[in-house]
């Protein structure tokens, strides 16, 4: 049966791999129903729900149109607003079903007219390709419902899932979306220049940089088919695709569309893109003063003339740096990357993400005292996205957003808000800084409307925004180099960014540099001397810009620039939003041309199965089938998972049932039979008969860096032996063993994004239950410590140590050790006191490895070996990296049966120490192109002469 729970789980991770833990359920959440969506919703978000639900059916009439598919079903669209970062998924299954993250994109970050217009767009683009299916999947899914493999688009690389959703997202006419945005081609430009990546790698959408290099070369690959073969080819490409009965036929369907297999494709798509960006005529990069690329942010300059930033390399906890005299230091770990600002005597303001009242990830302010390097928190919740502080030190200015839409206050050292300086309306805004008199706060603004940035400066007396430079300029992350002189990045003259100065007396703007790819944030550090972040294929890295003195009049790149005198007015009353909501009843509204209802949200609505997943599984001694069905409710607050079987030769069913209300309560349900079976029909079989129940209630305390939960769980396990004998189950005997307990888990374990395996941290668990308050065939109390420790050494290189300690009473039930299966961590376990641990080189059950006490220790030094990050298309298996581990594992049991202790006589069992040691390769695969699954060849050696053994092993899932 152990085979049919991983079956199931393989199968709910195909559509449940994107729930977490829910939306906070205690909300009061409504659903707006139209002719093609559900949309749920916070009732304080009733304004911008009906605007999503209108510009949704909306987008509803263009796609399907495009991509020639109507879904049978409504589409169950949730709004949130419980993390302050642009976002968004969509998933066919178990229905079809997006989520909308209500923030959004740094301003001139992603070229979008209406971020949430171009949010909805690229969702339900997903939800359209990955839902359509025609000829053989369509006509099954008629009996098998909304079954994972009777979805062929799904079975595709993500890269031709995001590109196409990019490419329908990008109006090059409008000039909005990404694929026409100057940092996509800064990007892909700078992939040419360092080696354009064959398809075998963008299959994999590995850890590499660019991150989001599935949406660059997925965008510019349908881009290339449109240019070259036309663009109903895409669509062809998508109607042919959906027609597999069997998933994976990227080459047969690219030939049989455009008479080329991918990989003749893939070249002819770089030498498309190499002849598109004429590569030849680019400036070599300026040389780097850090090298390791991937995210950096927040230049600020110190009094002493360092530079301070927040990045993030892959390999450690993003962090906040000090670039100093050509040196740059990890000052100490942050939790994400974070917006800075510095002050003279103050030290640094800094804004960065945390789990706020569970539920939720906000951006709160930090203040780092340099002198004793520590962090203190100011505010708790608040979604301050940017701070600066004001020239006293005593306040400081703080950029809010709340429900799509950014407001401007001034908070004292505590994080009181002492007044609202602005409330805007749609606008997105970005980058502040204050200038040298205090008296304006310099800002990046991206319009509503507009797809481009331009730099304001805000009037902190007059409280009116005033636009400096034309929105076609591009213009953002300004900074002040004296009262009077601005410096930023721009692409306002080439399809890259380039520093450029602005001087507001004479409302003139020229360029700085003339060498070096694309420059962001600029910092000066002297009048003529500036850091800057400079994009390669290797992500953000510090450069230094030496502006050569020149009479700007004589500069061939002068602009005039005629200032608009005010963009907005004072500060908008927050109550002042649409009074035509819909009221929360069951009316019918008609808001344009879209009619639609309102009421409570309702769980039931989307809880039903949609499907219904045959299998057969079996080994030497039994074969099974049967099926399988699992759901979620939109808001991901019920989860839940069936699966049912027969046993064919002795019909003896097993079941398996797990639900999960929201993350505070969970229910697993099993009845199973494990079968020895000999093969010898004159000889009787072993069965085992297992029903289990456990009903957990949690009580979870999350930060960014470590997780708490508290656990008080009762379990029910009853194991019934028989023998099967001549077509007769004959009853042996029976042990039921109930259990009421508590544990406490805690995680504070960091799997950093180039990492082979956890490399910092801890995971512990200590749980302690008994089986006396209930009839029970065991007796006394049982605890249970599981300590994990993750020891960064260098880079990828860790220490993993792990000690498990083990104890019962008198009558307890025994623990077991033995074997080389995987033992992950969870913070929800199937048992509350675990009784079986691994231990290599010894056999499963062994009675010497049986008893009330053990002591177990086990030390791994883990290594990497190599980053493939290759997905082949035949077969769909991709390799992304190969790692080692070296280990050495002891333990100790004490407290055996007298029955044991009786066929050792010549032993002291309680003194024996039991050792092995050996060596593993970890394969990290990839299947269908996402599946993560891990496989472990190993060699062990067990040290005890009488149990030891010295076997090769291959074994799924990590040692823990």
């Amino acid at each position: 049966m152990q085979k049919v729970k991983l079956v199931s789980f393989l199968i709910s991770l195909f559509f449940l791999r994107l729930a977490h833990a829910g939306y906070e359920p205690t909300l009061d959440w409504k659903t707006l129903e139209s002719p093609h969506f559900y949309l749920h919703f916070v009732s304080a978000q009733d304004a911008l729900a009906q605007q999503t639900l209108i510009a949704a059916e909306a987008i509803h009439a263009d796609l399907v149109e495009q991509l020639n598919w109507q879904p049978k079903a409504k589409t169950h669209l949730v709004l949130t607003d419980h993390i302050d970062q642009a976002n968004g998924y969509a998933s066919p299954f178990p229905y079809n079903r997006s989520v909308l993250f209500v923030q959004p994109p740094a301003a001139g970050e992603m070229d979008m007219q209406d971020w949430l217009k171009s949010l909805i767009t690229h969702e339900y683009t997903h939800v359209l390709h990955l839902d359509k299916a025609d000829n053989v999947p369509a006509a099954l899914r008629n009996v098998f419902g909304r079954l994972w493999v009777l979805y062929p688009n799904v079975f595709q690389p993500t890269w031709l899932q995001e590109g196409l959703a990019t490419y329908y997202e990008t109006d090059n006419v409008l000039r909005q979306g990404r694929g026409q945005s100057t940092l996509f081609k800064v990007k892909m430009r700078e992939e040419l220049r360092s080696g354009f990546k064959s398809v075998a790698e963008v299959n994999m959408a590995s850890p590499s940089w660019p991150l989001d290099a599935r949406y660059l070369y997925g965008y510019y690959f349908h881009q290339f088919v449109a240019d070259v073969y036309g663009e109903e080819k895409i669509l062809q490409l998508i109607e042919n695709y959906s027609r597999n009965w069997f998933p994976f036929l990227l080459n047969s369907n690219a030939s049989s569309v455009l008479n080329k297999n991918m990989n003749q494709l893939w070249a002819e798509f770089e030498a498309y893109l190499r002849k598109e960006f004429q590569l030849e005529q680019e400036p070599a990069l300026l040389p780097s003063a850090t090298y390791n690329g991937f995210f950096k942010q927040s230049l600020v300059r110190a009094r002493d003339g360092s530079v301070w930033f927040s990045g993030y390399d892959g390999y450690e906890q993003p962090g906040l740096y000090q670039f100093s005299q050509g040196q740059v230091t990890k000052v100490m770990a942050l939790n994400s990357l974070a917006k800075l600002d510095w002050h003279p005597t103050q030290g640094i303001l800094l804004t960065q993400l945390e789990v706020h009242q569970e539920y939720n990830l906000f951006f709160d302010v930090y203040h780092f005292d340099p002198n004793s390097k520590t962090l203190t928190p100011i505010t708790d919740g608040a979604r301050v996205h940017d701070a600066v502080w004001e020239h006293g030190g005593e306040t400081f200015l703080a950029l809010k957003a709340k429900d799509g839409k950014f407001s401007l206050e001034r908070l004292n050292k505590a994080g009181k808000t002492l007044r609202v300086l602005y409330q805007g309306n749609g606008e997105v805004i970005a980058d502040i800084e204050l200038s040298p008199d205090g008296q304006s706060l310099l800002a990046t603004i991206q319009p509503l409307g507009s797809s481009r940035a331009a730099l304001h400066l805000f009037d902190l007396t007059t409280l009116s925004w005033q636009q400096l430079l034309p929105t076609q300029f591009h213009s953002m992350h300004g900074k002040f180099i004296d009262d009077n002189n601005i410096i930023y990045s721009s692409d306002q003259y080439a399809e890259r960014f380039a520093l450029y100065q602005l001087n507001l007396e004479r409302a003139e703007s020229w360029r700085l540099s003339r060498d070096g790819g694309s420059l962001f944030e600029p910092t000066p550090i002297s009048p003529n001397d500036h850091v800057a972040l400079q994009y390669s294929a290797e992500g953000f890295d510090l450069v230094t810009v030496t502006q050569t003195p020149s009479n700007p009049s004589a500069d061939a790149a002068i602009t005039q620039h005629q200032f608009r005198p005010v963009l907005f007015s004072v500060a908008v009353d927050a109550a002042e939003l649409d009074s035509n909501t819909p009221s929360a009843n069951n009316s019918r509204t008609k808001s344009g041309a879209v009619e639609f209802s309102i009421y409570p949200y309702r769980a039931s609505q989307s809880l039903s199965p949609t499907f219904w997943a045959p299998f057969a599984i079996g080994n030497d001694n039994t074969v099974e089938v049967g099926l399988q069905t699992s759901s979620m409710d939109a808001l991901e607050n019920h989860i839940y998972t069936f699966s049912g079987s027969i046993e064919l030769e002795r019909q003896l069913p097993n079941l398996l049932l797990n639900y999960q209300y929201d993350r505070y309560f969970a229910l697993q349900a099993n009845h199973y039979h494990d079968i020895s079976d000999d093969d010898d029909p004159a000889t009787s079989d072993f069965v085992e008969q297992n029903s289990q129940i456990k009903m957990s209630l949690y009580y979870p305390i999350s930060r960014l860096r470590e997780r708490w939960n508290f656990e008080l769980a009762l379990a029910f396990d009853t194991t019934r032996e028989y023998l099967w004998y001549q077509d007769d189950l004959r009853f042996i005997r029976e042990f039921n063993d109930p259990l009421v307990g508590i544990a406490l888990h805690y995680d504070s374990s960091e799997y950093f994004l180039r990492a082979i395996s956890p490399n910092d941290g801890r995971q512990v668990k200590f749980a302690i239950a008994t089986s006396d308050l209930m009839d029970s065939n065991f007796s006394g109390s049982r605890a249970l410590l599981d300590w994990r420790e993750f020891i960064q050494l260098q880079r990828e290189h860790s220490l993993a140590i792990r000690a498990v300690l083990g104890s019962a009473e008198q009558g307890g039930r025994n623990f077991r050790l033995g074997g080389d299966f995987s033992e992950p961590y969870f913070m929800r376990g199937d048992e509350l006191v675990e009784h079986r641990f691994a231990l290599r080189g010894y056999p499963d059950f062994s009675d010497q490895l049986s008893a009330r006490h053990f002591r177990l220790l086990t030390t791994e030094w883990r290594f990497p070996i190599a980053h493939v990050e290759r997905t082949w298309m035949a077969p769909p298996i991709g390799l992304e990296k190969i790692s080692g581990n070296v280990f050495y594992e002891r333990a100790r049991m004490y407290g055996h049966s007298a029955t044991v202790i009786g066929r050792f006589p010549l032993q002291d069992l309680s003194e024996q120490q039991y050792s092995s040691y050996g060596v593993e390769l970890l394969a990290q695969l990839r299947l269908f192109y996402s599946l993560p699954v891990d496989v472990r060849f190993g060699y062990v050696i067990g040290d005890d002469p009488v149990i030891g053994q010295t076997e090769t092993y291959i074994s799924l899932g990590t040692s823990f």
